[in-house]
């Protein structure tokens, strides 16, 4: 019998105030779902997903595991209708499971909806098996834009199907012969657009325990800006009857070994269970354990993008994340634009208005070109030039320009 070994971890990040992301592992099962909308909204419809998909799954079937995401669709909605201030909100959510019967070989299958993604490390790296449903992958398909546009985008956030959008769900659904060996990684977005693809495939490729791979990846991430949630599980396919001491030794060691993690990060063993959940409301249903058993058989389907449908549910979620999108852009804009600073244009000595290095798509302009060359400078004052030193307002960044003029007199005509 085959089944799942795996190490996960669940971090907020270093910007985040809240963990919105949700996981849960089976004995034959993995699921991540990073939820969207509002101050509560994201962290419960992910967890009402997970929940959901805990209590449904029976491993009959492919089939059946899609019905479990419509399930969960259905959960997050009913939530949303009962409390009003959960209204809009949504959660991706990647699963894979372990299907099969004793008539044939088990299977894997891989259900998607959104833009949280399942890899499976294969010999020259990693082979992403779920497509993006996001705004940026529809525009990279039809060709508007490069792949590598799509990682910068200001609009990679925005994703174009979720749970608790519309009471229809679309899921993809993948399946692969399972096979011993196998390692699959399930992330949400925190993770793949902090970490490139190379990188992620290099740490799997280095550590031969899930949980240390698990660690290491969020570390990496956190370490690369940090700048959502982060949420992983590496899950290797073992024989069952070899499994049970190798189960008992997966922990997640000390929020990924990053002393800057946040208080939310989530730890877990495949035996006990999470070691530091994110506390509830009261009125939350209790995170079910993560461990069970699970067995059945499966079905392939295409992995093709569809558009969304539009309904009222699906407009209002996007008119939430756009506002958000808008929000952020313009927190971004300010924050770029605030800061000045002394730096070298061409030769000379320059006033810049933004922050070194630009933030994003956003990068300083020159406000005033001195007479100063770079070269005329002294070590001392070249080293601090070359530092681009910040400063809080444009008079204390003249004041210091006005310093370097005054020496030997630099800037008389």
């Amino acid at each position: 019998m085959i089944s799942l070994r795996a190490g996960m971890v669940s971090d907020t990040g270093r910007v985040r105030a809240i963990n919105q992301d949700s996981l849960l592992v089976l004995e034959h099962l993995a699921v991540v779902a990073d939820g969207m909308g509002g101050h509560r909204g994201g962290e419960v419809a992910s967890q009402v997903a997970v929940d959901s998909m805990a209590e449904a799954w029976m491993g009959s079937s492919a089939e059946g595991l899609v019905e479990n995401v419509r399930t969960a669709n259905r959960r997050v909605i009913e939530r949303a209708d009962a409390e009003p201030e959960l209204r809009g909100m949504g959660t991706t959510l990647v699963a894979v499971g372990l299907v099969g019967n004793a008539d044939g070989p088990p299977t894997v299958a891989v259900a998607n909806v959104g833009d949280s993604r399942v890899y499976l490390l294969v010999d020259d790296g990693l082979e992403q098996l779920t497509v993006d449903h996001s705004l940026v992958e529809g525009l990279v398909r039809s060709g508007r834009i490069t792949r590598d546009e799509a990682l910068v985008h200001p609009q990679r956030s925005i994703v174009t199907r979720a749970l608790g959008i519309d009471t229809s769900v679309d899921v993809d659904l993948l399946e692969r012969p399972a096979r011993v060996g196998d390692r699959f990684l399930l992330c949400s977005d925190g993770l793949s657009n902090e970490v490139p693809q190379s990188l992620m495939a290099s740490i799997l490729q280095r550590f031969a325990e899930p949980a240390e791979a698990a660690a290491e990846l969020v570390r990496v991430a956190n370490k690369r800006g940090g700048r959502d949630n982060i949420t992983c599980i590496v899950a290797d396919l073992v024989v069952e009857a070899d499994d049970a001491e190798a189960r008992a030794s997966a922990v997640v060691p000390d929020a990924a070994g990053f002393e800057a993690a946040g208080p939310d990060t989530i730890e877990y063993s495949l035996v006990d269970g999470p070691r530091d959940e994110i506390p509830d409301d009261e009125d939350d249903p209790a995170r079910s354990g993560p461990f069970g058993r699970a067995l059945g058989t499966a079905q392939a389907s295409t992995d093709e993008y569809q558009p969304p449908r539009l309904t009222w549910r699906s407009l209002a979620f996007t008119g939430a994340l756009l506002v958000v999108a808008l929000v952020a852009i313009g927190g971004t804009g300010w924050y770029a634009r605030s800061g000045w600073f002394v730096g070298v244009h061409g030769d000379q000595v320059a006033l810049f208005q933004g922050r070194p290095g630009g933030v994003l798509w956003i990068d300083p302009t020159v406000e005033r070109t001195s007479r100063i060359h770079y070269n005329d400078l002294t070590p001392d004052e070249q080293e601090r030039v070359a530092d681009e030193q910040e400063f809080s307002s444009r008079e204390e960044a003249e004041d210091f320009l006005d310093s370097l003029c005054d020496t030997d007199d630099r800037c008389d005509p």
